[in-house]
């Protein structure tokens, strides 16, 4: 009787082990070694500096979503080339990091690399259309674990057919209004004839009566009182 041989069946791969830095920070990135942060050299002369408020945000995005990249260390120098400011976030955890070590051919490809890596950073460009696809694909309560500034999100989130807010109208100048009582048809009439005629003539520039009276009326004080006359 031949035998028939059972079929091979595949072992499931198990998931990697994901490394995790003493405090329980997963590490997706691959490095050589765990170092910590407070024991790294940074390279003297660096121009990049991390204000507090960068360094904050940095422990609270690598806190939520783990080690992306691990910081490179020079074997010629010992010192860090590429990574200062996840150093310092790893110094601000009171935590290890994850360390790549590199050979380089001197010290000034060394330093030239570093600079290099400040630099590129500084010329990317965003383009704003798709950042908003891809906030919006996103569930809300991720969007503040971007490292964006909420109030940049705010305004990219906002509807394009939102009608933008006017500014407030300026306040209407006040109307001034002259009250004159006649004692008879013949003053009456001879204040309306010096009005169309002699002030319309001495105050070509004025729309309205009540202008006109208003210029006439300055012109007097001015006449009778000097510089101490208040400006319409």
């Amino acid at each position: 009787m031949k035998r028939t041989k059972a079929p091979i069946t595949a072992k499931p791969e198990k998931p990697p082990r994901i490394r995790r830095t003493p405090r329980g920070i997963p590490i997706y990135c691959k490095f050589d070694c765990l170092a910590i942060a407070s024991g790294l050299r940074p390279t003297p002369g660096n121009p990049n500096k991390h204000p507090a408020a960068q360094i904050k945000k940095g422990k609270k995005l690598i806190e939520r979503n783990g080690w992306q990249h691990p910081i490179v260390v020079s074997k010629l120098s010992g010192c860090i080339v590429i990574g200062h400011g996840r150093a310092e976030i790893g110094r601000a955890m009171n935590d290890s990091v994850p360390i790549v070590y590199r050979d380089f051919e001197s010290p000034d490809h060394e330093r030239a690399v570093m600079l290099a890596d400040n630099q590129l950073g500084l010329e990317s460009e965003i383009d704003n259309t798709l950042l908003l696809e891809q906030l919006k694909a996103m569930p809300r309560e991720l969007v503040e674990f971007t490292g964006y500034d909420t109030a940049l999100l705010d305004s990219l989130m906002k509807p394009a057919d939102e009608p933008a807010q006017k500014p407030p109208a300026p306040p209407k100048p006040a109307k001034l209004r002259y009250t004159i009582t006649f004692d008879n048809e013949e003053q009456q009439t001879r204040f309306t004839n010096w009005i169309n005629v002699t002030l319309k003539m001495q105050h070509a520039g004025a729309k309205t009566h009540a202008e006109r009276i208003d210029a006439h009326v300055m012109g007097e004080l001015v006449k009778a009182g000097g510089d101490n006359v208040p400006q319409s």
